[in-house]
């Protein structure tokens, strides 16, 4: 029941965030903000690779990577909609990020909530149930993962 007042409460804060998205005020801080938002996903593509590694069998599970990494990918899941709030669009910045983001607010912010909830059920699950359980809730969260990525990032 906590985790799910709390989904409640972070969704609410996701929708609020991606409503007060805001233009960037000029080039440089366009590239800022872009330099920021890349750098979170890069932290969420390096704890993400030694789970998608375990479930693609180039690693041997291990509880405790799993839920180490679980709990790094939910923290950085709840500051995506800080780090995606400055519209970037109408500056060429270097971004793999579609302009989409911005345009379909809801959606996005949907999808990033979808991460947050599946990081938070692998990070609760991780050291206490069987692997077969784990390992779906693992696959669950990649998909998320590529929800987000074929709807808003360049391939």
């Amino acid at each position: 029941m906590k985790t799910l007042a709390m989904s409640a409460v972070i969704a609410g804060l996701l929708a609020s965030a991606s409503a007060m998205a805001q233009p960037a005020a000029n080039e440089k801080h366009a590239n800022w903000a872009a330099k920021v938002r890349k750098a979170n996903f890069t932290l969420l593509g390096h704890n993400m690779g030694p789970i998608g590694g375990m479930l693609k069998g180039r690693a041997k599970f291990d509880a405790q990577t799993v839920a180490e990494k679980a709990t790094m990918i939910n923290y950085l899941a709840n500051m995506i909609a800080d780090t995606s709030k400055v519209d970037t669009s109408k500056f060429k910045v270097e971004t793999e990020a579609l302009d989409k983001i911005w345009k379909d607010k809801a959606d996005y912010a949907k999808k990033v909530q979808a991460l947050i909830d599946a990081s938070q059920k692998v990070k609760e699950i991780a050291l206490t149930a069987p692997e077969s359980e784990v390992m779906k809730a693992m696959g669950k969260m990649g998909k998320t993962c590529g929800d987000c990525h074929d709807s808003y990032k360049m391939d």
